[in-house]
């Protein structure tokens, strides 16, 4: 069933790289802050 081993971490950090258009939403330019709010809570 279950094992007592700890798991070894393979990394300690990862690089995400988004695009700056995903943080437009929907207007033409800058960061939209629901849009930047929304991508973080999918992040985390």
């Amino acid at each position: 069933m279950g094992s007592n081993r700890m798991t070894t971490i393979k990394y300690k950090r990862i690089l995400l790289k988004l695009s700056g258009e995903a943080f437009s939403g929907k207007a033409d330019y800058g960061i939209d802050s629901p849009t930047l709010t929304v991508i973080a809570k999918q992040i985390t």
